[in-house]
């Protein structure tokens, strides 16, 4: 009898909304067509988070990752950080963090590392369909400073990212497969689209405490007027819920 159900629910999820399926797997591949004609590279994020919960409401955690490219062969950032949020109802949540980042940058042929400092501030609404879809659209400002060093002038960048994500399966499930699409907007020229990423992947859970997220992601990013330059990243992250 609960198999039933669970094919009804199943099959009545994909009825009622091919239109999202449809849209993310059109740009999915319009991303991935376009990507092929574009200054490639490759690289790996190794990310860990750590979560707490504090009471139904409250919660915090903290982050690091490592960013790799040129086809892995260097490193191209590493970053640590802190972050806190609270559910508003039952389908809001507001986020806030704070990064501290070491990045590659490249200075007449020489390779830099420069400290930047980012501080976020997320809203996230999210919504269940039949108990086997889950989507949710985020907005986050994102504020950057870079630090001056030798030859590198310090600079603040102002950045509004819409990110549109859709996850598959029931709660209990260990493997919930998910989708995301993401556009930077620079706010300092006009909210114009300088960074896009197309995210595929899918969830696992190892027990109540810890989840692996495996994927893959196309990162484009803006050279010379458009988005001609493309990131393919592996991505595997390590969560743990204490």
């Amino acid at each position: 009898m609960k198999k039933e159900k669970l094919r009804r629910r199943v099959w009545t999820t994909k009825r009622k909304n091919p239109l999202i399926h449809t849209l993310i797997l059109s740009f999915l591949s319009t991303g991935l067509t376009k990507a092929h004609a574009t200054d490639n590279d490759f690289g790996i994020w190794l990310c860990a988070n750590i979560e707490k919960k504090i009471d139904d409401k409250w919660s915090v955690g903290s982050s690091t990752e490592l960013h790799t490219m040129n086809n892995t062969k260097s490193i191209d950032r590493w970053q640590a950080g802190i972050n806190g949020s609270r559910k508003i109802l039952s389908t809001f949540k507001l986020d806030a963090g704070y990064e501290i980042q070491l990045k590659n940058h490249n200075v007449k042929g020489l390779s830099e590392k420069v400290v930047r400092h980012r501080i976020t501030s997320d809203i996230t609404k999210r919504w269940r369909i039949n108990h086997f879809l889950k989507l949710s659209l985020r907005e986050r400002y994102q504020y950057t400073h870079m630090v001056a060093k030798n030859g590198i002038d310090a600079s603040d960048n102002h950045h509004l990212r819409s990110r549109f994500k859709a996850e598959m399966g029931e709660h209990e499930m260990r493997c919930q497969p998910f989708v995301s699409v993401e556009v930077y907007n620079d706010m300092v020229e006009q909210f114009t689209i300088d960074e896009l990423r197309a995210t595929t992947g899918v969830g696992l859970k190892i027990n109540r405490q810890q989840i692996v997220n495996i994927g893959y992601l196309l990162d484009l990013k803006e050279s010379g007027g458009c988005l001609d330059k493309a990131t393919h990243v592996f991505i595997t992250r390590y969560i743990i819920k204490i």
